[in-house]
């Protein structure tokens, strides 16, 4: 499983975090079926100037293994934060 994390600006989306980002493994993460503590994957960014307001999305792609898939990742809804980069 890879997340990546991403903010809205003129351009149009950016990623600001993704797996292999600072302080995560360079490889995705492998996450086993079921609930409980430690089964999920994640990407991280620090949050500067909290007085600024940006829009976040973060984008999920799920391969299972032994299984082909498509190349489709999921796009979570836009949430506007005060978080500055």
């Amino acid at each position: 499983m890879k997340v990546w994390i991403q903010v809205h600006t003129k351009k149009g989306w950016k990623t600001i975090a993704r797996p292999g980002g600072s302080g995560q493994k360079k490889n995705p993460k492998i996450v086993k079926s079921g609930g409980g503590s430690g089964k999920v994957a994640v990407a991280r960014k620090r949050c500067h100037k909290p007085s600024k307001r940006h829009s976040f999305r973060s984008l999920v792609d799920v391969d299972i293994l032994g299984v082909g898939d498509t190349p489709e990742k999921l796009i979570t809804k836009t949430k506007r934060i005060r978080c500055g980069l």
